[in-house]
């Protein structure tokens, strides 16, 4: 079944073109030759289909970068997204390659081809083929913008569908309205604790020690999860989080249906409880000095180390993470931006916002003074016809190079820890009240226990 997406490409042309075009990707695995020979047979489409899937529309791939930046400098456009990158896959096995380019370009044709440079490659790299399009952000007709909108999206998704049809390839039914953001995409893949991650993290956990579904759900009930099983999808909503999250959202496997299965494949032996996973490595960060005296610290200094202390950064007693709270799990993905930042605070002495914002401004004025130290050395290395002082010229340059890219990250961590430092209070309020809350439900339950035990 085909698939489409498209996005903004920003920076410089030439490196998405160079993406697109790769030869280790468009290349026929049984024809040896690299992608600049191939483009001398780019007027020849015979060639250029059997050997390699590289074609432009309005352009010639070689130099499909230089014209796409003529067409940006005629209409004074060279600001904003320089491309938008579109793709377009088929299910494996479905298409060959020189099948799934012509595609491809029939369908870049009909979209774009009446006003903007657009340059199509077919990869072969994976399991199934896919086109990839570079559309150039300015069209070379009347200079105005590309405007990549929901509209223009669905005429993409639209026009690709009946294409296929026409083709006899499969189609997707029922398409997703919603786009995953690229970074969540990317952690999830990678196996970060996302929110997402997280909770099925929780749910598989909660089928594994149930034998019925209600144990299921009196199991995520237990972590702290409020259940909502009174509308069309079951819905949880994790501690610490203002949002419910259906079930199905978090794939097949998560479905009311599918976690019912999964259950009841469980033998009566699973309905005990699970041992606690070991605790993770690499974990735990190390201060200089002596752990007592956080207590005599306050303000962000406090907060931080406070928060590090809870998420198992600093040292502690061995833990797993999943007896971390839901929220601090959450942030493990932040681990080491987060100690970063609380090794500036405690390095600087650095307790409030005004001292912060301080600290910014006298690295800020050092970066001018190195900069400014680092173009002066650059201009006297230029002139300079002593061999024996130009070593010590450019180990002056590479020192003033080296800590004026300090200044920049320390910088960044300015930045993090004022957007973060109140986020971080809440979730610490939260905690803590949740704690309370769960430490009256207790006694109370030890009370009613008491009562029926008497």
């Amino acid at each position: 079944m085909a698939t489409t997406k498209i996005w903004p490409v920003k920076g410089w042309v030439g490196q998405a073109v160079d993406y697109v075009e790769n030869p280790e990707k468009t290349r026929n695995p049984y024809y040896g030759h690299g992608l600049y020979e191939v483009m001398l047979y780019a007027t020849n489409p015979e060639k250029t289909e059997r050997q390699y899937y590289v074609g432009g529309i309005n352009c010639i791939p070689e130099i499909a970068r230089q014209q796409m930046t003529m067409s940006k400098k005629r209409y004074g456009k060279e600001y904003g997204n320089v491309a938008f990158h579109a793709y377009q896959s088929f299910a494996p096995g479905e298409v060959t390659p020189g099948q799934a380019h012509r595609i491809g370009m029939q369908l870049a044709q009909e979209l774009w081809g009446h006003r903007f440079e657009v340059v199509v490659a077919t990869h072969l790299n994976t399991h199934c083929y896919h086109n990839h399009f570079l559309i150039n952000s300015v069209s070379f007709a009347d200079g105005r913008r590309y405007n990549d909108c929901k509209e223009t999206y669905k005429l993409l998704r639209d026009t690709s569908d009946r294409i296929c049809r026409e083709h006899q390839l499969s189609v997707i039914a029922k398409p997703s309205k919603t786009r995953t953001p690229r970074n969540i995409y990317l952690a999830e893949k990678r196996g970060e604790p996302t929110l997402y991650n997280l909770i099925r993290a929780d749910v598989d956990e909660a089928i594994a020690q149930s034998i019925v579904p209600n144990q299921f759900y009196m199991a995520l009930d237990r972590k702290g999860y409020e259940v909502k099983r009174n509308g069309k999808y079951v819905a949880v909503r994790p501690p610490g989080k203002e949002r419910f999250t259906r079930l199905k959202t978090l794939g097949e496997n998560y479905t009311e249906e599918a976690i019912r299965q999964r259950i009841l494949r469980n033998p009566p032996i699973m309905g005990v409880r699970q041992p606690a996973m070991q605790p993770r490595e690499n974990t735990v960060r190390r201060f200089n000095g002596r752990f007592r005296d956080v207590k005599k610290i306050s303000g962000l200094r406090a907060l931080y180390l406070s928060y590090c202390y809870k998420m198992g950064i600093l040292p502690k007693r061995d833990q797993s993470t999943k007896k971390l709270h839901f929220l601090l799990r959450e942030d493990l993905r932040k681990m080491d931006e987060l100690f970063e930042q609380t090794k500036l605070l405690c390095t600087h002495r650095i307790d409030t916002a005004e001292q912060l914002l301080l600290f910014a401004e006298n690295v800020r004025n050092e970066m001018t003074v190195l900069t400014d130290e680092r173009t002066s050395i650059i201009n006297k290395l230029r002139r300079c016809k002593d061999a024996k002082k130009t070593p010590e010229y450019k180990n002056r340059r590479k020192m003033l190079t080296k800590r004026i890219v300090e200044c920049r990250r320390e910088l960044k961590y300015v930045g993090g820890i004022l957007e973060r430092s109140e986020y971080m209070k809440e979730n610490l309020i939260k905690i803590a009240s949740e704690k309370s809350i769960e430490t009256v439900r207790s006694a109370n339950r030890d009370k009613e226990l008491g009562r029926y035990v008497r």
